[in-house]
């Protein structure tokens, strides 16, 4: 779940929040365990902007996204988040994969 979910420079309605907090808790299955997250919603004129971070010990995930939709600039901003952190985790099983198989070929010295 994300830490905080921060609105600057306007209101959002109830529906709003609700959308955004499950948008962005959906993405918690998808990043390595051990992370705290942040989130920060804020418009400019017509725009909406979406900054998204996540801190973990394996690093850190920053995606940004905007519309004249705050709907749609969650959504963008979620999906991007979602595909750098699955990317990073089929990065991270193939290197263990690789590490175990290095691992089980090693000659025992003596």
């Amino acid at each position: 779940m994300f830490k905080s979910l921060e609105y600057q420079n306007f209101e959002p309605s109830p529906t709003l929040n609700i959308y955004g907090h499950r948008a962005l808790s959906q993405i918690s299955h998808f990043v390595p365990e051990q992370f705290t997250s942040r989130a920060k919603i804020s418009r400019k004129g017509e725009r909406y902007k979406v900054h998204l971070e996540i801190y973990s010990r394996y690093g850190l995930f920053i995606e940004e996204s905007s519309s004249t939709d705050p709907y749609l600039a969650i959504d963008r901003g979620a999906r991007k988040l979602k595909e750098q952190a699955t990317n990073f985790l089929k990065l991270r099983k193939a290197h263990q994969t690789l590490n175990a198989e290095l691992i089980g070929k090693r000659v025992p010295p003596g």
